[in-house]
């Protein structure tokens, strides 16, 4: 049924409804959704909510925010008040994270006033996940269903002295990851992967799950067998492609006609900061490769996990870095391909 001739749905999102956040009417179309299914066949919903983004009062389920507005909330060892020198100057000079965060994060009192919100936008989500789950349980469908809990990117919130997203740093690349299979024996559930999983392996995976196979010119790789431990994990990758493409001057101009141009610019003039690299278990590698001369930030994850000290420059780490160059290009190009 088109949404347009579904009354629940104009029910859900009739313009007026006071106190319900649309976190709240996604949940229960969501719901909606499953009741509605017919029992014999098969199923797909991919459930979008737009919390955790934005933070206005329309963006967030105020009753929630009630067992946050006191909570002094944890803040990261590597969140700078103020400006941060240590950022490349074509990011500090750029970069839509840094005057963002100068407004919503720099100082203790906004980043705790910023993240209690956020944390009650990460609630209401986890309350309709649960939601979801009850009614799974209630349909006799749970032990039959498979649940992907992700997201498309982390965020900053001060750390790297960014706000927002974009750039590489595992704040804004990392994102959860929970995959719930209730054909899965109870015994077998509950185990932490430590294995390189990448946003383009969902689709593939999915296509797995539903019994096809997935085709050649789908990007990623099935994680089954890693879920299910049937994967060699000497054979599975060795590391995973990033890359940034967001300029915040071609974002502002984006439906000019001149766009090419205004690209062509901003090259040209120093200011892009796209960048690509690879993250392996130990080495974070990122090139900022529009600009001349090129900047180069590594990281070793495990002795410096909140990535503070550039080892691009030293020259014990040359051969690494050598390594991770061949790595990122090699990578870049079969994306492309």
């Amino acid at each position: 049924m088109w949404p347009e001739q579904d009354k629940g749905l104009q029910e859900i999102y009739k313009p007026g409804r006071e106190n319900s956040g649309r976190t709240l009417r996604t949940g229960e179309a969501m719901l909606r959704f499953i009741d509605t299914q017919p029992a014999d066949q098969p199923f797909c919903l991919s459930v979008s909510f737009y919390a955790v983004k934005h933070d206005n009062n329309k963006d967030v389920y105020m009753p929630h925010f009630e067992q946050f507005k006191n909570k002094d909330l944890s803040v990261p060892e590597n969140w700078v008040a103020g400006d941060n020198p240590d950022l490349p100057e074509v990011v500090k000079d750029n970069a839509r994270g840094v005057y963002l965060h100068r407004q919503r994060s720099s100082t203790l009192e906004l980043y705790q006033k910023l993240v209690r919100r956020f944390a009650t936008q990460g609630y209401s989500v986890d309350e309709q996940v649960g939601f979801l789950v009850e009614k799974l349980k209630e349909k006799g469908l749970l032990d039959n269903t498979v649940i992907i809990y992700t997201s498309d990117n982390g965020r900053f919130q001060g750390s790297h002295g960014l706000f927002d997203k974009c750039l590489l740093y595992d704040e804004s690349v990392k994102a959860p990851l929970i995959v719930y299979d209730g054909r899965v024996p109870k015994s077998d559930r509950q185990h932490r992967e430590s294995a390189l999983i990448s946003s383009v392996d969902m689709a593939p995976t999915i296509v797995s799950m539903a019994g096809l196979q997935p085709p050649t010119s789908m990007q990623g790789r099935d994680i089954s067998g890693i879920l299910n431990k049937t994967q060699p994990i000497e054979e599975w990758r060795d590391a995973v492609y990033m890359e940034d493409l967001f300029l915040v001057g071609m974002f502002n101009k984006r439906y000019d006609e001149n766009v090419i141009a205004i690209n062509q610019k901003l090259i040209n003039d120093n200011k892009s900061y796209r960048s690509r690299g690879v993250r392996t278990s130990r080495w974070k590698y990122i090139v900022y490769y529009e600009h001349t001369p090129r900047i180069e930030e590594l990281y070793d994850v495990i002795k410096d996990p909140s990535e503070q000290h550039n080892l691009a420059k030293d020259p014990t780490y040359s051969e690494t870095l050598k390594s991770l160059r061949l790595q990122t290009e090699a990578l870049y190009q079969k994306a492309i391909q």
